[in-house]
């Protein structure tokens, strides 16, 4: 009998033990996805000229600011180190925007540049949303919240086209 509640106890732990890694890994992933974000939009809002684009990006990255944040704090909690973009992944992503903005910086480019990024994100949710099965409910509400922001700038986005 007492080999019986040894293994059941094993079993629990084992199912407590994924779970935890399971919102551990997804809250990296958001943690990643908005710190990405802020990158982003740091720089590019400071290559339009256009007010109410720039209001709008504005917008845009402090809500990615707000979101990571979160994912900081709630990894902080578990007292798991948040490991976001790399110093070459932040350099490369600034490269690439450079290089893609060098003969235009009007809005409907830049547009259309963001568009592909939240679109990369929307996929990274959804999959993450879908395939976590012992998400907590703050862990998932915070990566539907994201989900639904990425969603927002997308058709935000739309109207510089």
């Amino acid at each position: 009998m007492r080999i019986l509640h040894n293994s059941k106890e094993k079993y629990r732990r084992l199912i407590h033990m994924r779970k935890d890694d399971e919102n551990t890994e997804f809250l990296k992933q958001i943690y990643k996805n908005a710190q990405m974000g802020c990158l982003t939009l740091e720089k590019i809002t400071t290559m339009t000229d256009d007010d109410n684009f720039r209001n709008m990006l504005q917008t845009q990255l402090d809500g990615y600011k707000e979101i990571f944040h979160k994912a900081e704090n709630a990894l902080d909690e578990k007292e798991r180190p948040a490991k976001g973009v790399t110093a070459a992944q932040e350099m490369s992503t600034k490269m690439m925007i450079n290089m893609n903005t060098m003969s235009d910086k009007s809005p409907s480019h830049l547009s259309q540049m963001l568009i592909q990024g939240s679109t990369m994100g929307i996929i990274d949710m959804t999959k993450g949303l879908q395939n976590y099965d012992g998400l907590l409910p703050d862990t998932r509400q915070l990566g539907t919240s994201l989900l639904k922001s990425e969603e927002a700038y997308v058709e935000n986005l739309k109207k510089f086209l």
